[in-house]
């Protein structure tokens, strides 16, 4: 117990150091990663998850208000492989998933399915559409960078 505690305050004073504050804005988070380290499972911070998602795959939202907030990373089908072309109208002309040709309805399909990961509670939410196209990748993605 006391070696966790001194390498929470370790972490503290390497915050306050790199960027300013109280301790006692660092210490709740530090004493979770001294916990996680001591317990060996030291597992991706939350910021991280973040980074690695949005960067690959979507974008992240967070709104909401004294009820409920909403803290979530959307996935989109043009993020996880799906190539579309357009007429100039508008329309689509031809798509494609995974470089096999999909008709035009299910690429309107897919881009107005949703799935999103729930950053409160990490759970991962899909619409069918996107279950039968990328839930395995989403799946995967996701369980990787929880594990």
């Amino acid at each position: 117990m006391k070696k966790i505690m001194m390498r929470a305050w370790e972490i503290v004073k390497n915050a306050i150091a790199q960027f300013g504050g109280k301790a006692r804005e660092y210490m709740k988070e530090a004493l979770r990663m001294a916990w996680a380290e001591a317990k060996g499972t030291a597992k991706q911070s939350r910021e991280d998850i973040i980074e690695a998602l949005t960067k690959k795959f979507g974008r992240w939202t967070k709104k909401g208000s004294n009820d409920k907030v909403y803290d979530r990373i959307y996935f989109n089908g043009t993020d996880l492989g799906m190539e579309v072309s357009y007429y100039r109208s508008g329309n689509i002309s031809s798509a494609a998933v995974d470089g096999e040709s999909i008709s035009n309805c299910e690429a309107r399909r897919i881009m107005g399915s949703k799935a999103y990961f729930d950053l409160t509670d990490n759970t991962l939410h899909m619409d069918s559409t996107m279950e039968r196209h990328f839930g395995t990748k989403i799946t995967a993605a996701v369980a990787a960078l929880l594990a």
